[in-house]
C-alpha cells in the first residue's frame, strides 16, 4: 500500500509540474463558455466516464457542466459489450448529434489509451462543428498502441488542448507476481478534473471578492436575475445543487439582503425565492465580471483555438 501511495503521489506531482499550463488553458476555455451562458460537455467511455461524474453535481464545484454519459458505453451494463461498442465507427456521431449544445461550447473528452473509435470520432465531430476540444489522455499509452480508428487518428491528434495524465501503458503502477496492477488513471483523472474546476473558480475570485460573493453564490444570483422569482426546488435543479448544499448559499444571500425567501400564500409547502431591489442593483456590478475577465486574457477563445491550429499547421510542414 505504501508503494502504491508513493506512485500515485509521484504521478500527481508530475501532472502538477508538467500539465499546469494546459490545465489553466483548459480552465480559461471553460470560463469563456460560462460567461456566455454556455456549458462544458464532458464525454468519456468505460472507466474514464468517472471524469464526467467527478465534474458534475459536486458540492463546491461548477454548475455549468453537461455530463454526456451513455450507459451502453459503461461497464455496468455489460463490460464486453461496452468494450465492443467503444470501438464501433459511426456511433460517436449519433451521440454527438443528440447532445443539447450551443455554438462554441467546449468538449472535454477523456480516454486513457485514446485509440478507440468513439472517443476519437467524438473529438472530430466537436472540432468539425467549431467546438473547442480538450482531451485528457495518456500520451505514453497512446503512442505505444495502434489506433482502432478508420483513419488511424488517435485522440491527442484531434484536440485543441491535450492534458497528459502521464499514466503508464497498462494503467497499473505495481507489478505483483508478474502481473501489472494498481490502476491509477481514474485517480489521476479525478485530480485533473478538480484542478480544472479550481482554476476556473480562481479566475472569478479576484472580481467576486470585491462583491463579497463566492462562485456558487455568484451563479445563484445569475439564475435569480434571469428568473426574478423561482420556487426553491426549481432553483436547486437549475443550479444542480441539492437542498443541503443550496440552503447555506441562500442563507448568505439572505443575510446580504440580495434575495428574499418566503412560503407561497396558496401552498405553504412551497418555498419561493425572489431577488430584492438591492439584489437587482448588484446586477450592474456583476455584469462587469465577464468583461474584466476578457480584458485579463486579452484574447477570445476563438483567437486561442485559431492560434493553436495555425501552430499545428506550421509544425506539420516540418514533418
Amino acid at each position: 500500500m505504501k508503494e502504491f501511495n508513493e506512485q500515485v503521489i509521484k504521478l500527481i506531482n508530475l501532472v502538477e509540474e508538467a500539465e499546469n499550463n494546459k490545465i489553466k488553458l483548459a480552465a480559461s476555455i471553460l470560463y469563456n463558455s460560462f460567461v456566455e451562458d454556455g456549458v462544458v460537455h464532458v464525454f468519456a467511455t468505460g472507466h474514464s466516464h468517472m471524469f464526467a461524474e467527478e465534474m458534475f453535481y459536486r458540492s463546491g464545484g461548477l454548475v455549468n457542466v453537461d455530463p454526456v454519459l451513455v450507459p451502453a458505453l459503461m461497464q455496468h451494463e455489460g463490460a464486453i459489450r461496452s468494450t465492443k461498442l467503444e470501438r464501433l465507427p459511426g456511433l460517436a456521431k449519433v451521440i454527438f448529434d443528440a447532445v443539447d449544445k450551443k455554438d462554441g461550447e467546449p468538449f472535454i473528452i477523456v480516454s486513457n489509451s485514446g485509440i478507440n473509435s468513439v472517443p476519437v470520432e467524438m473529438a472530430q465531430q466537436a472540432k468539425e462543428n467549431n467546438h473547442p476540444v480538450i482531451v485528457v489522455t495518456s500520451l505514453e499509452a497512446s503512442s505505444k498502441s495502434k489506433a482502432r480508428t478508420i483513419d488511424g487518428k488517435k485522440l491527442y491528434q484531434c484536440a485543441d488542448v491535450v492534458i497528459d495524465n502521464h499514466v503508464p501503458i497498462g494503467d497499473g503502477v505495481l507489478e505483483i507476481d508478474n502481473s501489472l496492477t494498481g490502476a491509477v488513471s481514474s485517480i489521476i483523472g479525478s485530480y485533473i478534473a478538480q484542478s480544472i474546476v479550481l482554476e476556473v473558480i480562481k479566475l472569478y475570485k479576484p472580481y467576486l471578492d470585491q462583491l463579497n460573493l463566492t462562485y456558487t453564490q455568484y451563479i445563484a444570483m445569475l439564475v435569480m436575475w434571469e428568473e426574478e422569482k423561482i420556487v426553491f426546488k426549481e432553483l436547486g435543479k437549475k443550479l444542480h445543487l441539492d437542498s443541503g448544499t443550496l440552503t447555506p448559499v441562500l442563507k448568505k444571500l439572505l443575510s446580504m439582503e440580495l434575495i428574499d425567501k418566503y412560503r407561497d400564500k396558496d401552498d405553504d409547502r412551497v418555498v419561493i425565492v425572489e431577488v430584492t431591489e438591492k439584489g437587482r442593483k448588484m446586477k450592474g456590478e456583476i455584469i462587469e465580471v465577464p468583461e474584466k475577465m476578457y480584458c485579463k486574457f486579452g484574447k477570445s477563445i476563438e483567437d486561442v483555438v485559431e492560434l493553436k491550429r495555425l501552430l499545428d499547421n506550421l509544425l506539420a510542414t516540418f514533418k
